[in-house]
Formats: C-alpha cells, structure tokens, sequence
C-alpha cells in the first residue's frame, strides 16, 4: 500500500500514514481554512488501509493547535477507525502536560469514540 506524507505547513500538521513501517501519525498546528484540504486524503487513505490493516494500528495524535474545523476531521478519522475496532486499533493523544487545551482535546475525543484510547502527557 502506497504510504502518504504530507509536509507541515504553517497551518497544516505533519502527516506521515506509513503501513510498511507501521507508522501512522498527524503531529502539529491545524486550522487550516479548508481542512478538507488536508483530511480527505487521510480519510480516503484510513478507507483503503482497513480492508487489510496490520496486526495491530496505533494513530498518534500529538497536535499543538487545532481549530474547530480541523478538530471535526479528526473526530470523523477516530470515528473510521472505531467502526474498525475489532480489528487492534488504538489512538495515542500526545498533549503538553501544561496545555489544558489540548489535554481537553483529547479527553473530549476519548469520550466521545468508543476505542482503546490513550491520553500522553509529555
């Protein structure tokens, strides 16, 4: 399967969906105007990576700022890979001990998704 690399740009977050390696992370700032810019892709790649994922799928989460709108696409990328929890998938949200608003976050996306879901202060 072809892995999908997106750069981070200054309102955009580093992408790397890597299956070969098993690497699956979106780290950084997000509020992009059009986050269907950036999301799609990894909405349409999630798609095709869960007809045959590996043995076990960790998405880490490790984003500085996230607006509204980016914060939607992500909530709808756990919810793809909730309806795939049968099949070994975990999320990882990294957070900044000191930023309340990325611990809330994540605790509102582990709330809300039913998935093994883990919270990181780091």
């Amino acid at each position: 399967m072809q892995s999908l690399f997106h750069k981070p740009t200054q309102d955009s977050p580093e992408i790397i969906l890597d299956a070969q390696n098993g690497v699956f992370r979106i780290a950084g700032t997000s509020f992009s105007d059009n986050p269907f810019d950036v999301y799609d892709p990894v909405i349409t790649w999630f798609n095709d990576y869960l007809k045959t994922p590996n043995k076990e799928t960790v998405l880490e989460l490790k984003m500085n700022y996230v607006n509204t709108a980016s914060s939607k696409q992500i909530s709808d990328i756990v919810a793809l890979l909730v309806r795939h929890k049968d099949k070994n998938i975990k999320v990882r949200w990294f957070y900044d001990k000191q930023d309340e608003d990325m611990q809330y976050e994540g605790e509102t996306l582990s709330m809300t998704h039913e998935i093994d879901f883990e919270l990181i202060p780091y």
